[in-house]
């Protein structure tokens, strides 16, 4: 007997002058289906890769794709829970447009990266919707989405972190893994040139202490992006000194800390 198909829970519209379903490359379009699924399901992807010989259980919360209109370019998607679905994009609205309301969502803030990047490569803006219904916008995502929440969502500045080098390389892009004690995840983080590189690459498996530019999440803290600009090996600091440095990076955010003495050594910084 067949299988009923089932009713679409929400539409991704690709809105721009010359915009089709053929129009967008294939890779871009398996990196929008990924960014969107994360969305939609409110789940982080793993940094690390699973392997292709590990089956992965059913996932309760899996989007499908379901239709492709031609038009500009309109894809619908199904799901199992579609009551959550519809929650999680509205959440990711409310973000877009009070990105002080970030919450606990940091985990939208990858996805949104990735489609706004794409929504400026391919010069049109990202909608999520509700199929057949009015005033169904649940959200709207602009080539300078991602750099406007930026402003009220992270903070910047220089500071070092202590971790084990576990990868480093990058086809297209240098990148290291590093195996930190803040956070169960591997950080993985952007380095600044090809030299910086080889002496990572040397100390494979090594601790070692490296210094750069990091974002953090103003909410909770957490280090969203890494670039690396210099290498040295692990010594015994000042605790104090790094602290003295880290306000002088963080600035005002600082003082919203309620005890920087845990926070660095959770981040990594030994005395």
């Amino acid at each position: 007997m067949a299988t009923k198909k089932p009713n679409p829970v929400f539409e991704l519209v690709f809105s721009g002058q010359g915009i089709y379903p053929e129009a967008i490359p294939l890779g871009t379009m398996s990196r929008i289906l990924s960014a969107i699924h994360r969305l939609a399901t409110g789940i982080e992807l793993p940094e690390e890769e699973t392997s292709p010989t590990q089956e992965k259980a059913p996932d309760e919360k899996e989007i499908q794709l379901l239709n492709v209109k031609r038009g500009s370019a309109i894809l619908q998607f199904s799901g199992k829970s579609p009551s959550q679905v519809i929650k999680n994009l509205r959440e990711v609205g409310t973000v877009l447009q009070h990105p002080e309301k970030i919450g606990d969502n940091i985990h939208f803030l990858h996805p949104i990266e990735e489609l706004s990047s794409t929504a400026r490569k391919l010069n049109c803006s990202i909608i999520l919707r509700e199929p057949a219904k009015e005033n169904a916008g649940l959200a709207q995502i602009e080539g300078n989405s991602f750099e406007s929440i930026s402003q009220s969502v992270f903070v910047t500045g220089e500071t070092a972190i202590t971790g084990i080098i576990e990868r480093v390389g990058g086809a297209t892009v240098l990148k290291c893994g590093l195996r930190v004690t803040f956070q169960p995840r591997m950080l993985i983080c952007g380095v600044a040139n090809t030299e910086i590189a080889r002496v990572l690459g040397q100390r494979l498996y090594q601790e070692a202490i490296v210094h750069g530019t990091a974002r953090w999440v103003k909410s909770n803290w957490r280090i969203y992006s890494f670039e690396i600009r210099n290498v040295q090996q692990l010594k015994t600091g000042s605790l104090d000194e790094a602290m003295e440095a880290l306000r002088k990076a963080g600035g005002k955010e600082w003082d919203n800390i309620e005890d920087p003495q845990e926070f660095l050594e959770e981040s990594g910084i030994k005395q």
